[in-house]
């Protein structure tokens, strides 16, 4: 899922997705949701963006040693939840409205691994000493 926009963030929606973060991530350390998607999980959340008018926040969630499926599991289970979520995060901040949110699978992870998987691959060190080796055959 990429989450690249258009517009570059406001200093105002990354200062309240941070907020937002931190009090996301305090629930999901500090209260047992009762459910059995997260039972035992570690839940890290990475990053909280904002919309512009400040009403939908949308938090990237991740977890060591999770596949993408079990991440996406996760995600959806919290999104169950979204109504506590709301209700506590509307008792910690003073904001005019408190933001719908919206849990997803932080996926740059799993991209990042691909990468990395495919530039240690046989093909790719084979292509890169070739053209290493056609340049310095030019000077």
């Amino acid at each position: 899922m990429s989450r690249s926009s258009s517009k570059p963030l406001s200093q105002r929606q990354l200062r309240v997705g941070e907020l937002v973060r931190k009090v996301i991530s305090d629930i999901l350390f500090k209260h047992d949701l009762m459910d059995d998607q997260l039972s035992g999980a570690m839940i890290m959340v990475n990053e909280v963006r904002m919309s512009p008018d400040l009403k939908l926040a949308t938090a990237y969630i991740s977890e060591i040693n999770a596949d993408q499926q079990l991440l996406e599991k996760r995600a959806k289970a919290l999104s169950k939840h979204s109504k506590f979520f709301r209700k506590v995060l509307g008792g910690e901040l003073a904001m005019k409205y408190t933001p719908e949110i919206r849990f997803r699978a932080d996926t740059t992870s799993f991209v990042g691994n691909k990468i990395d998987n495919l530039l240690a691959s046989d093909k790719v060190r084979r292509d890169v000493e070739k053209t290493i080796s056609d340049q310095e055959d030019n000077t």
